[in-house]
């Protein structure tokens, strides 16, 4: 009975320690933010470099305001923002613009909405 007692213990001691599972909140964004900018080419404009704690804040912003606000039709109009099936579409190159990836999408009968469009 006491060995009961005490792994109950350790086990809600463990579950009151942990950090929730939210990891593209702000400490997400945030860190993806960072890498984006610490990875640009070397030719690419000061500016972004410079201005990469503008842009780590601001990069969870289009998530507050759209998913608590918007609902399910924003929603459904930026979720596919958000990710990119690589499993699903995989290329040896990218299309130099969004719409011929759209294109090339369509031709192998894929939705835009199920595998992405972040690239």
């Amino acid at each position: 009975m006491q060995r009961l007692g005490t792994s109950t213990a350790v086990l809600l001691t463990l579950a009151a320690l942990t950090a929730p599972a939210r990891a593209w909140l702000g400490m997400g964004h945030d860190l993806a933010a960072r890498t984006a900018v610490e990875a640009l080419p070397e030719n690419f404009p000061p500016f972004f470099r410079a201005g990469v704690e503008q842009i780590a804040h601001a990069s969870l912003d289009p998530d507050l305001f759209t998913r608590p606000l918007g609902g399910k039709q924003v929603h459904a109009a930026e979720a596919p923002e958000h990710y990119f099936d690589l499993e699903l579409f995989a290329l040896s190159e990218l299309p130099e613009t969004r719409y011929e990836f759209m294109g090339r999408l369509s031709e192998r009968k894929l939705a835009p909405a199920k595998v992405g469009l972040l690239p």
